[in-house]
């Protein structure tokens, strides 16, 4: 389904001139121009990078120092398959224990470069972001899926998937702390740069949504939608915690977007589904959201009186 979206000043801020995050109408709710302006590509939502246009002109890709890196993760990885069956073996000795200590930290080091070089490809290219020198979320998330797609049915597809979605997790909790810092510090602005911020929020909050939404291959082929959802309630969790614990002044209207799109998204409605959200939400309390689970509360309630 498609991803709602959502207005804001700046980050979403809670400040009289930033629009209310717990919209939930799957409608962009755009700035009224003060002149008219060409019209711009709609961004697609969850599952597609947003916020693309002509104006920017995407670098081919360049795998050659990925598929380097890729080369040394897998050599890594069955060298510490082999240390650790020896280890494990009746014929056990100190020495086979050092191997396989050293084999474990050639993957270590090698996973680091191959993150590094997944990084640097997806940002190759792409425009800053409003908020800080970091690039673009819209422009890095299309390359990352470009990278998914160039490597699929290829050689370390797995381990290419595993990074990218590892990168996609730390990338999102660093922007949406930005966008915050932003919404927090911010002076008033042109028009022009109130929409590309507003944009870049959005496109900001699509990528939150996706990391939650997206089905993984670790999901199971066959789950069941239950089930599925489940594993989505589990990495927003995941998110929630790890935002409000790495970034405690974290601003409450922005995580109030993010929570309330990926709610959405799962199209949160049964009674069992607003008491596990509210779960997740007990250890960070957040006036829109509750708000938002009330509202679904009012919405049953009035279609069991029905």
């Amino acid at each position: 389904m498609a991803v709602g979206r959502a207005d804001a000043n700046g980050a979403g801020s809670t400040s009289a001139n930033r629009v209310d995050a717990g919209t939930d109408q799957g409608k962009p709710v755009q700035p009224k121009p003060a002149q008219p302006k060409p019209a711009q590509p709609k961004p697609t939502g969850r599952g597609n990078a947003g916020g693309q246009n002509a104006t920017w002109s995407e670098a081919p890709l360049q795998l050659g120092a990925i598929d380097k890196a890729r080369d040394r993760v897998l050599t890594a990885l069955d060298e510490e398959s082999r240390a650790d069956a020896a280890r494990k073996s009746k014929n056990y000795s100190e020495a086979s224990l050092a191997a396989y200590q050293e084999a474990k930290e050639e993957v270590r080091a090698a996973r680091s470069r191959f993150s590094e070089a997944i990084e640097n490809e997806v940002a190759r290219g792409a425009r800053s972001s409003p908020f800080s020198p970091l690039p673009k979320s819209a422009d890095v998330r299309h390359r990352a899926e470009a990278l998914v797609k160039a490597y699929t049915g290829k050689k370390g597809e797995s381990v290419v998937r595993e990074e990218i979605d590892a990168n996609q997790k730390v990338r999102v909790e660093v922007e949406l702390h930005d966008a915050s810092e932003a919404a927090q510090h911010s002076s008033s602005s042109s028009e022009a740069a109130r929409d590309t911020r507003i944009q870049e929020l959005n496109d900001i909050i699509d990528d939150a949504a996706d990391l939650v939404t997206r089905r993984r291959p670790g999901d199971g082929a066959t789950a069941s939608e239950e089930a599925l959802k489940l594993h989505k309630f589990i990495r927003l969790d995941q998110l929630v915690k790890s935002l409000n614990q790495n970034y405690e002044n974290l601003d409450k209207g922005v995580l109030a977007q993010v929570v309330i799109r990926c709610a959405t998204a799962m199209n949160i409605s049964e009674a069992e589904d607003l008491k596990i959200l509210a779960r997740i939400m007990a250890h960070c309390p957040n006036p829109k959201v509750t708000d938002w689970i009330n509202a679904r509360w009012a919405a049953l309630s009035g279609a069991v009186k029905t």
